[in-house]
């Protein structure tokens, strides 16, 4: 993390707690239903305020948004594994499905000739295959077209006629309408099979897709916009293949028009390190043209064109979110490749060749030598966690990592525990850990944030739990166990003290 950029700006968030709801991904792709128990498991952050520095940080330790919602899937006990998928844009190699996708659209905005019966790769033979280079062709971007000449054919016309559909790809900032709100409702009912009563309201869709608390912030100074700039960019729509020198990081649709028709809108976020893939809608109508492969094609694109600007030349990946290994729906992701997973327990990429055969066998972290017990542990203690769900979900909450902490997450148990060590008054040499610990992780109030601020001890909350001791770990104030559960769950000191928490 830049921490000379992170300090001119603070992450304002609400821890909310561990949480566990029904999962999507365990039931028929398409068919709408969820799973008919309470499996899918997580802890959760509201975001007021997030800087993009710090949003990156958590998407490199398995943290992922839904609006203003952070979330982070406990892979010790969730039943279908989310786990961090990335690729490094420079290295993409496509798949004979992604050529034949560009291909098809090739010839579909182009409908002088049609696509010969024994194509067989014609597109590729004898040249270098490059994302950018056949999008170029298949839509050229507008400085292309204002110096091209007109008396050579390109390549894509002498193969397919010249362009008699109007394809445009346009990036702005995520900004709602209507007619994206109509075409979001179209999708998630026909290719989703929601039924139309259950589809989110427009206020629904403007909390997941449109709204964000994520900062939009300069890369050559990490600097927030000012009012009058934020302004200024709202109400420009870019060419991807023409760019300018620097573009704030924030939330970005990249809407896709055909003859003018919206057909399709991917959401992404803009960061310090990557674009991330936020989630894509499409016109169904469309479903032959394979949007959901272009717009992912051209989001890979996009990462190349990024990272040759001098401000933001750290941007090199892609992100595609979750990888479910289970769900075949979630699958897909694996055939961008060379991609990665991350590794929760230690927060380290791994190609995700080496470690399918582990996946394979429900070893979802831990892929190292010396983690591979607690992969192990896993396994064996899933009937143990079973028989204990019931009574977590009358409860409301478990107790802090017990039997013991997911992947990646510091020790609630232990912070707790110094916590009480220390309230009792023992000596703080003998703590110096624990109060290391604390100094960083325990923050409630905004003043000298840099320093850790006041640690949990200070607070209401804490002399309350305190007084409930006798009858149980977090009886008596559940919230303030929750709170711990996903300061833990942030896993570092560092960044927990550059945020703002509230309660």
């Amino acid at each position: 993390m830049a921490s000379k950029r992170t300090k001119t700006q603070l992450s304002i968030i609400s821890p909310t707690g561990y949480s566990t709801s029904t999962c999507g991904y365990c039931t028929t792709p398409g068919s709408g239903e969820r799973s008919a128990t309470k499996s899918s498991k997580s802890y959760g952050i509201w975001a007021h305020r997030l800087s993009p520095y710090h949003y990156q940080n958590l998407i490199d330790q398995g943290w992922r948004r839904s609006g203003d919602y952070l979330y982070k899937p406990d892979l010790l006990r969730t039943c279908c594994a989310q786990i961090p998928i990335r690729l490094d844009a420079a290295d993409f190699k496509p798949k004979k499905a992604h050529k034949r996708a560009l291909t098809n659209l090739l010839f579909r905005v182009r409908q002088t000739k049609p696509k010969p019966a024994k194509w067989k790769g014609r597109w590729s033979k004898g040249r270098d295959w490059d994302v950018e280079g056949r999008w170029n062709e298949i839509v050229p971007s507008s400085a292309a077209q204002s110096t091209s000449s007109s008396s050579s054919p390109t390549w894509a016309e002498s193969v397919a006629g010249p362009i008699t559909r109007q394809l445009q790809v346009r990036l702005a900032l995520a900004i709602s309408s209507d007619e994206k709100y109509q075409l979001f409702r179209k999708y998630q009912g026909k290719v989703h099979g929601e039924a139309e009563e259950k589809i989110s309201s427009e206020q629904g869709f403007l909390r997941f897709l449109v709204d964000t608390s994520l900062a939009l912030t300069w890369p050559s100074t990490g600097l927030p916009l000012t009012p009058s700039q934020e302004t200024h960019w709202r109400a420009r729509s870019l060419d991807p293949a023409d760019l300018p020198e620097e573009l704030p990081y924030g939330c970005y649709h990249q809407e896709y028009r055909l003859d003018d028709k919206l057909i399709a809108v991917g959401v992404l976020d803009v960061l310090p390190n990557c674009v991330s893939s936020v989630y894509v809608f499409y016109d169904p109508e469309y479903n032959d043209w394979q949007l959901g492969k272009v717009s992912a094609l051209q989001e890979i694109a996009l990462t190349k064109r990024l990272g040759r600007l001098k401000a933001m030349h750290e941007i090199t990946r892609y992100y595609m979110g979750f990888y479910i290994h289970t769900c075949q729906k979630m699958k897909y992701k694996a055939e961008y490749r060379p991609s990665q997973l991350l590794d929760c327990s230690d927060n380290t990429w791994h190609d995700l060749a080496d470690v399918a055969s582990d996946l394979d066998t429900r070893r979802y972290f831990a892929w190292s030598q010396d983690g591979q017990q607690q992969s192990k542990d896993k396994t064996e203690g899933d009937s143990q966690e079973l028989a204990q769900s019931d009574e977590e979900d009358e409860k409301g909450i478990r107790v802090p990592t017990q039997p013991k902490p997911p992947p990646g997450m510091l020790s609630a148990t232990a912070i707790l525990d110094a916590l009480q060590t220390t309230l009792r008054g023992a000596d703080p040499r003998e703590l110096q850990a624990e109060l290391d610990l604390l100094q960083h992780a325990m923050v409630l109030e905004a003043q000298k944030q840099s320093e850790g601020i006041k640690p949990l001890l200070m607070s209401d909350l804490f002399r309350n739990y305190m007084q409930g001791e006798g009858q149980g770990v977090g009886h008596d104030d559940p919230e303030f166990v929750q709170v711990v559960e996903c300061i833990a769950a942030l896993a570092s000191p560092e960044l927990v003290a550059e945020m703002v928490l509230f309660m």
